[in-house]
């Protein structure tokens, strides 16, 4: 198996603490020896390799970061990759009397010796094997991964959009009886993208939007991953059989299709801790494996009505996210759409 590790180190060149030395003398031999391809992920800080930074940090077995420094980017990559999955990380940090290594919960921490903001070298050969050995130890190939396709596709479609209204709601979004003109929105878009059996499309399954994309793509000879927040049982419960049981057999037609894969998230990545949410999570998981074969065959459409949600985790996470990390965004606007 090819292992992969994406290093995080503060931007920082100085006396104190040279960050070009640390990663070519110390982290990226060690890594290296042990066997792992390695990203540095301040080589991929341009704004046109936003989204290849954001697939090798999130697709990556191990994910090495230096807390030596505070870094705001170094935090940031640090949070993403705990939001979609905490396992395989190691934090390192210079091994200095004045400062101790934060915790982060299910992370290996690990010191290593400087001097004169070098790696020391005669601490070096020593800090290189404790760091491949934990390297090897800790890193996390998980079954939630998307891997290696045995056939490219052309190209892998992402959607998110709205449920179906419930009966309670106080402001319309989505109403029930809108559902044939979201269908034919969704159904030309993807008519116009061009979506075909060499494509895959990855949706949540929830009524409304996502069964709507689903059905869409089905009859297109288009394969379905459904990615569910929940345990089956609780997934419908929460997100498809308050709009009716004609929605729950709807659901069950598509999970039922040969054509489609269901991924259900406490069983591929594990329990959730209480810094995670797990919409949040699902998204990070949907666009994550959206972006297996490069930003540049990713086709990302939203049926929105541009505002935020109840809660997080919702389209608007989406949108932003997808906007910020690999471009492309189609919405559909539920407003315009449906007259609200």
């Amino acid at each position: 198996m090819d292992l992969h590790a994406f290093v995080a180190l503060p931007a920082a060149s100085a006396r104190e603490f040279d960050c070009a030395a640390i990663y070519a003398e110390y982290v990226k031999p060690s890594l290296e020896d042990a066997g792992f391809t390695v990203t540095f992920a301040s080589a991929l800080s341009s704004e046109d390799a936003r989204a290849v930074r954001f697939e090798k940090l999130l697709l990556a077995d191990l994910v090495v970061v230096d807390l030596s420094l505070d870094d705001t980017d170094v935090w940031y990559e640090l949070g993403l990759r705990h939001a979609l999955l905490a396992r395989g990380v190691v934090l390192i940090d210079c091994a200095s009397p004045a400062r101790s290594v934060v915790s982060a919960d299910r992370a290996v921490k690990l010191h290593y010796h400087l001097r004169d903001g070098r790696p020391d070298a005669e601490q070096l050969l020593a800090d290189r094997q404790t760091l491949a050995r934990l390297a090897l130890r800790n890193a996390a190939p998980w079954q939630g991964r998307p891997g290696k396709l045995a056939q490219p596709l052309r190209q892998v479609f992402l959607f998110s959009g709205h449920m179906i209204d419930a009966t309670e709601r106080p402001t319309p979004r989505f109403p029930a009886d809108k559902e044939e003109i979201a269908a034919a929105a969704i159904a030309a878009q993807v008519d116009a993208l061009g979506m075909g059996a060499k494509d895959l499309a990855i949706c949540g399954g929830a009524c409304g939007g996502d069964l709507l994309f689903a059905e869409a793509a089905l009859r297109r000879a288009c394969p379905v991953h459904l990615y569910l927040q929940f345990d089956e049982a609780d997934f419908v419960h929460a997100s498809v059989a308050f709009a009716g049981p004609g929605w729950v057999d709807r659901y069950r037609r598509v999970r039922d299709h040969p054509l489609t894969r269901v991924h259900i998230q406490p069983q591929e990545l594990g329990p959730l801790d209480g810094r995670m949410n797990a919409y949040v999570r699902n998204n990070l998981w949907q666009l994550c494996t959206a972006l297996v074969q490069g930003a540049q065959t990713m086709r990302f459409i939203a049926l929105w009505n541009g505002e935020g949600g109840a809660g997080p985790g919702g389209t608007q996470n989406m949108v932003e996210t997808v906007r910020r990390y690999a471009g492309q965004v189609s919405v559909l606007d539920t407003r315009a759409l449906f007259g609200l």
